[in-house]
């Protein structure tokens, strides 16, 4: 589906459905009930396509994904975490949409959320302007690229657009790619490893998940699997003491600021939460 086609669509179904406010008829509740199928049907292309278009007379074309765009991704989306490793605290996953253009080309839209670490500029290719970067402050870059001869290349660069691709960063609590999160995770394994007992109280553990929980103070919510693999132990951490079992794991939850300086609010997680993430 083009542009124009898509605002056909929602022109449509509003037409289709003012005969029934001004005149409650039987022919005009027909034209109302089509005008609400199309409706419905513009509201999925409005979710599916949010954000594909990145200019009102774009000419991109939105596609669906094929066996062969997956490599194709794949290599795109290493070279651009690459390119922002060095400034990246923690990042979200890269959210992909293949578009046709008008040559036959097909390239992508990207949007790539992550936290910097410090105040700097951040160059992806030479061809666009640095963006602005401030240490803490969540930034999400909207990008078209492709693959020629193998390299990178953009033709669209937007940073924190007002209506970006949908994906995990959108929401209040945002799963952190694993992957691509090593200061996060050197943070709260290095807070975790000082807490630690004694070396004679053997104690086996894990971080499970790292989140960005979007709130007034936003704080990092890292999830924390422990066992005592060879006799009861306890563990001290965050101003509080959680008792071990030998052999059973024991998960926890706790708090790191965005900046991961401090570590906070320590607790047994929950039952829900112990189902879906902790012991995969």
């Amino acid at each position: 589906m083009n542009r124009s086609l898509f605002r056909l669509t929602g022109v449509t179904a509003a037409v289709l459905m003012i005969p029934y406010f001004v005149h409650a008829a039987a022919w005009s509740g027909h034209l109302f009930f089509a005008g609400m199928v199309i409706g419905i049907l513009w509201c999925m292309f409005a979710v599916e396509y949010r954000g594909v278009w990145f200019g009102p007379e774009d000419p991109a074309c939105p596609r669906k994904f094929e066996d062969s765009d997956l490599p194709v991704a794949k290599t795109i989306g290493k070279e651009l975490e690459k390119r922002i490793r060095e400034q990246s605290l923690y990042a979200w996953d890269l959210v992909f949409r293949p578009v046709r253009m008008p040559d036959g080309s097909r390239l992508y839209n990207i949007r790539c959320d992550f936290v910097p670490s410090s105040d700097t500029f951040l160059t992806l290719d030479s061809g666009f302007p640095p963006a602005e970067l401030k240490s803490g402050v969540p930034v999400t870059l909207s990008l078209r690229a492709g693959l020629r001869g193998g390299e990178l290349f953009l033709t669209e660069l937007a940073v924190n657009r007002r209506f970006p691709l949908s994906g995990p960063a959108n929401r209040r609590v945002s799963p952190l790619n694993l992957k691509n999160s090593d200061p996060a995770l050197k943070a709260a394994a290095a807070a975790v490893t000082n807490a630690l007992p004694d070396p004679e109280k053997k104690i086996s553990w894990g971080i499970a998940f790292l989140e960005y929980v979007r709130a007034k103070e936003p704080f990092l919510r890292v999830g924390l699997e422990l066992v005592a693999p060879e006799k009861d132990s306890e563990f001290k951490f965050a101003g509080s003491v959680f008792p071990l079992k030998k052999g059973r794991l024991l998960a926890l939850e706790f708090r790191m600021d965005p900046l991961l300086k401090n570590c906070s609010h320590a607790a047994k997680a929950g039952l829900w939460k112990r189902l879906m993430s902790f012991g995969n």
